[in-house]
């Protein structure tokens, strides 16, 4: 659980200095000036199924990152609009996880100078979320996993946009894959009929987001090469 609200020194502060009209996660508004700038990223996702804006490079990368993580169910970029100070403060995520709700600030060198990230800290404790500050480095380091992971999002967000049913095509490969056991994409998608294989590669990107088939994709991005297995 989040750190005890009412313990914590910084409980008094919090109710005179932090307000927030309402605390359902929903994106933000990007001014027009903002979104016009050449770093301003915006996209369809799965776990985040409107088009997302996201504010920089490092946004864009965490997001596809997010998309990628079987922890994490959904995700909204600039979520909150708080006051804090009577000035405005928006954090960069909200993440529901498996286990838990999360707010994230990606921040310099992992060190947040406004607002006071324990005051922060301890206004979403009280709503029962958990507060993260992310070195934007640390973020930027995950490009290439993020970026192999890209195809299969804007992938799936276009087969979720036009009710694709891939549920037929999804039994079939679960089961040719667990009779192989150790195996690699070729082996369950022909790859010499690759188009006739749409529905197919559709259904073998729903579950490798689901985590219902495992590859790894840090190093190397997906192709017909690449070892997959049913995950355990």
């Amino acid at each position: 659980m989040p750190q005890d609200f009412i313990k914590n020194p910084y409980a008094l502060d919090v109710l005179a200095r932090v307000d927030a009209i309402n605390l359902v996660p929903h994106q933000q508004p990007t001014p027009l000036k903002n979104l016009k700038k050449n770093n301003t990223f915006q996209y369809v996702g799965v776990k985040y199924p409107n088009v997302g804006v996201y504010h920089s490079y490092a946004e864009y990368i965490h997001s596809l990152w997010l998309e990628s993580r079987k922890a994490v169910i959904s995700f909204v970029p600039h979520p909150f609009l708080l006051k804090v100070d009577n000035s405005r403060y928006v954090p960069t995520y909200y993440v529901l996880h498996d286990d838990k709700a999360e707010v994230v600030q990606l921040a310099k060198q992992g060190v947040m100078t406004w607002p006071d990230p324990e005051l922060v800290r301890v206004f979403f404790a009280r709503e029962q979320m958990y507060f993260t500050i992310l070195n934007v480095d640390e973020v930027i380091a995950r490009e290439k996993e993020a970026l192999h992971w890209r195809p299969i999002v804007q992938t799936l967000a276009a087969a979720n946009r036009y009710g694709v049913d891939t549920r037929a095509d999804e039994a079939e490969l679960l089961n040719h894959c667990g009779a192989l056991g150790s195996c690699v994409v070729g082996d369950i998608i022909n790859p010499l009929r690759h188009a006739d294989n749409t529905n197919h590669l559709t259904a073998l990107y729903r579950l490798i987001h689901r985590h219902e088939l495992e590859v790894d994709l840090s190093v190397l991005q997906l192709d017909y090469d690449t070892p997959i297995q049913l995950c355990i």
